[in-house]
């Protein structure tokens, strides 16, 4: 759930490093820096081109934190990216090009302090935390940067990662990696993988970040859950039926999906937007499918839209998910993570289906 990447004063970027960051937090990138007794903002990059460009920019005879973002509560938006100032205000938090005394980036869930409407909101549970917390100290004359106050935070953050600047120091919370080939340090992991590569591999393997196991391929070693499919076509199509035959050379499929859930489905509640994406995952492997680079568009009260990639196949004796549907809709039972409510229903509409040859 995001990641911070801290560089202090006289180190280069290491733009792989923080191009992985960017491909594995997509939701909106930011940066802070000193300059002329003051800490400055810049976020609400959404594209890395444009974030990259900037970075040029930058001096690097100062400390600078970049903060790339993957949603959890509040809206996916320039405004909710990290940093933010540290302020009693969330218009002042939402600028998305500022200067302030203080500012922070977060690595983690604050659960105590997460909006109750989730990503609808337009503010986070980091700028709940920021107003409630940080600024109530900072308004008693509280030193942020004070040995004994960081151990404080650090301790109410419970396990999350933190950094907070002024214009002359920067405090980092929580365990931080040091990058062996850049000498950054990272809050997370998600700095030295690109998740697109698995789409690369046929079989076997996978990797481990902070948010789960990812298989590349058919592992003997996985259970893999093997079910009929109880897809049935609920609407008419002039579009053709896409076939992907067992050996026709092809394979990798990239689609959209729109899948709309029962709005009774009360097991998909309270989900984040990991849990949506490991709901697809999870059930996307049921039929055997792997090697997926998946990437959640929107999310709405009843309705997820999300974009596959590349989606191989385990094995053409393993496993068969050839058969793509483009311009329909149809009904599947998809299993949730809540053991109350196993089973949703959802509709899921396909389109934009190609085949590629994997190289």
């Amino acid at each position: 759930m995001c990641v911070i990447a801290f560089y202090p004063k006289g180190l280069p970027f290491n733009n792989g490093e923080l191009k992985n960051c960017f491909k594995n937090n997509p939701d909106g990138a930011g940066v802070m820096w000193q300059d002329g007794g003051k800490v400055h903002i810049k976020k609400g990059f959404m594209k890395q081109k444009a974030f990259f460009k900037f970075l040029k920019t930058l001096p690097t005879d100062v400390d600078r934190v970049l903060h790339f973002r993957i949603a959890t509560s509040g809206k996916v938006s320039g405004a909710c990216c990290h940093p933010f100032p540290v302020a009693n205000d969330f218009k002042t938090m939402m600028q998305t090009e500022i200067e302030v005394p203080v500012a922070y980036a977060h690595n983690g869930v604050l659960t105590d302090y997460t909006p109750k409407e989730g990503m609808k909101s337009p503010f986070s549970d980091t700028m709940v935390f920021g107003k409630e917390v940080l600024d109530h100290l900072v308004r008693k004359h509280v030193d942020l940067f004070d040995p004994v106050i960081d151990v404080m935070i650090e301790s109410t953050i419970d396990g999350d990662r933190m950094a907070i600047m002024n214009d002359h120091e920067v405090v980092t919370m929580g365990k931080f990696i040091t990058s062996t080939v850049s000498g950054a340090q990272y809050s997370n992991s998600s700095y030295s993988y690109d998740r697109s590569l698995w789409k690369s591999y046929a079989y076997g393997g996978g990797y481990y970040d902070t948010c789960g196991y990812y298989h590349v391929g058919y592992n003997t070693n996985t259970t893999v859950l093997k079910r009929e499919s109880k897809r049935k076509d609920t609407k008419d199509s002039k579009s053709a039926t896409i076939v992907k035959e067992a050996d026709d050379g092809l394979s990798c499929v990239s689609f959209m999906a729109e899948i709309t859930f029962n709005p009774s489905a009360h097991a998909l509640v309270g989900y984040t937007r990991n849990d949506y994406e490991q709901f697809v995952l999870d059930n996307l492997e049921a039929y055997n499918v792997y090697g997926l680079d998946l990437n959640i568009s929107a999310i709405g009260e009843h309705s997820m839209t999300f974009t596959v990639e590349c989606m191989m196949y385990a094995d053409d004796a393993l496993a068969q998910f050839h058969n793509v549907y483009e311009g329909k809709t149809f009904r599947d039972v998809w299993e949730s993570n809540d053991a109350l409510h196993e089973n949703v229903s959802v509709d899921i509409a396909i389109s934009d289906v190609n085949f590629d040859t994997i190289a």
